[in-house]
């Protein structure tokens, strides 16, 4: 299998880390081989739970710009080495499953990145490349999801998987369908996620970002890290949910690869 997966929104405090750690974390649970990257240069969260010992203060080795090592970190960056190492990205998506945490407000360098001959050539090689658009319906959101859409309406390459996160507002599904771009985003997204509330308090939650537990470690009843029965129980729940919704729009492809197989 193989593809670039790249989880962001532009908007900071959506739930794109989260969203990440789903995406990760079905991977793991179908045993689909992927590698992740975690973008985002000064809180690389889902990168210190997942590659603790690239990303966990600071990696063994730190950041070396233009480093080919493909365990090193990468950016998305205006700086002329930089960008060019972003080019690794592409070079392993044509050969495996890659999957990207990006901060926020970095689309206008990942529109450049993209344009730079990346689109052209994943037409060519048939690397189908998956936004993951995490939103929590406010006005803002919403308007910078329509200038992404409005960026790759006619690239068909770029797969759009809208996720709404109605954990954050219960109406967000709702001022999406009521906004202006309605009928875009019926037409142009490959899936719509509809993320739930991770029911848990904000020590729970402090405990989960502090300890770097992931969402199925959380969820374990043998995990000790100071979750009682009930929030596990209801990182399960969540964590099921949004996997039940990955499976029922098959995003990864595991009905073609099975009836190919």
């Amino acid at each position: 299998m193989k593809g670039l997966h790249l989880f962001g929104g532009e908007k900071g405090g959506v739930g794109k880390s989260t969203t990440a750690q789903t995406g990760v974390e079905y991977c793991q649970l179908k045993k689909i081989d992927y590698k992740l990257f975690d973008a985002d240069r000064t809180s690389p969260d889902v990168g210190e739970i997942y590659e603790p010992s690239i990303y966990l203060n600071g990696g063994k080795n730190g950041y070396q710009p233009n480093n080919k090592n493909p365990g090193n970190r990468i950016y998305f960056s205006e700086e002329a080495e930089d960008s060019f190492l972003a080019d690794n990205l592409f070079a392993l998506a044509c050969e495996q499953l890659v999957l990207v945490n990006l901060p926020a407000q970095v689309s206008v360098i990942v529109d450049a990145w993209l344009a730079r001959g990346i689109l052209e050539l994943a037409e060519q090689e048939k690397v189908d490349i998956y936004f993951w658009f995490v939103t929590d319906g406010s006005p803002e959101s919403i308007n910078l999801l329509s200038k992404f859409l409005s960026t790759y309406k006619d690239v068909n390459i770029v797969k759009t998987i809208l996720v709404v996160n109605e954990g954050l507002s219960k109406q967000a599904m709702d001022n999406i369908n009521n906004s202006s771009i309605a009928k875009t985003v019926k037409a142009q997204t490959r899936a719509i996620i509809k993320m739930p509330l991770l029911f848990l308090s904000s020590q729970e939650k402090k405990l989960l970002k502090e300890k770097r537990i992931s969402l199925t470690a959380a969820s374990q009843r043998e995990n000790t890290e100071g979750l009682n029965l009930i929030a596990k129980q209801r990182v399960k729940q969540f964590l099921r949910n949004c996997h039940e919704q990955i499976d029922n729009h098959d995003i990864f492809n595991l009905k073609v690869e099975a009836k190919t197989n």
